[in-house]
């Protein structure tokens, strides 16, 4: 018959270990280990997964972050990262100044508060924010608002990025007024 096997709940060890193998190489191994019992008798579960690749990637990905925060605060377009929540995580300097505040300011503010659609922005764009979700990269138009008060257009191409387990949204803004001017001049001289 078969072996009654009933776990016994969380593992009593999880941790890292380096493994050297019998080529020579060093290893990043996760160990894990939990307790089962099997027809009565309390026995120890082991096991080891090779994360080595993951343990290159994370240091790697360290690396870059510097690289990474140099090239989103240079970059001429307007970007942002921000959890689901609308909370701006991270702005970079374009997006600062477009608005008109420091990055400083604009640090944890809503983005519903420079959005002209304000609370209406996820019921109105609940098609867009279900596309991203399945992976698409979206464009679209908003209007925000400047700290002065004025309202100018932008577009935005926004895609969906997991970093650590956590879901963020990255979108690059660009201020398309000088390009709404022109298409209301054209419209206009094609009226006449």
């Amino acid at each position: 018959g078969k072996c009654p096997v009933k776990d016994l709940g969380q593992s009593i060890d999880h941790s890292e270990r380096k493994l050297l193998c019998a080529n020579g190489q060093l290893k990043d191994i996760l160990k894990t280990v939990y307790p089962i019992t099997i027809n009565g008798k309390d026995c120890y579960v082991e096991s080891f997964i090779d994360i080595t690749d993951l343990k290159q990637a994370e240091k790697a990905l360290r690396e870059s972050e510097l690289r990474y925060h140099e090239l989103f605060n240079q970059a001429n377009e307007g970007l942002l990262m921000m959890p689901p929540d609308g909370q701006l995580s991270e702005v970079n300097n374009a997006f600062a100044e477009m608005h008109g505040y420091t990055v400083d300011e604009l640090k944890h503010k809503d983005i519903r508060e420079l959005d002209v659609l304000k609370e209406k922005t996820l019921e109105d764009r609940a098609d867009i924010l279900r596309r991203i979700q399945a992976g698409e990269v979206v464009r679209f138009e908003v209007e925000h608002y400047h700290k002065d008060g004025h309202i100018f257009p932008l577009s935005v191409t926004t895609s969906m990025m997991y970093i650590a387990g956590q879901m963020y949204y990255l979108a690059f803004h660009q201020d398309i007024t000088e390009r709404k001017r022109a298409e209301g001049e054209l419209r206009f001289h094609s009226e006449i």
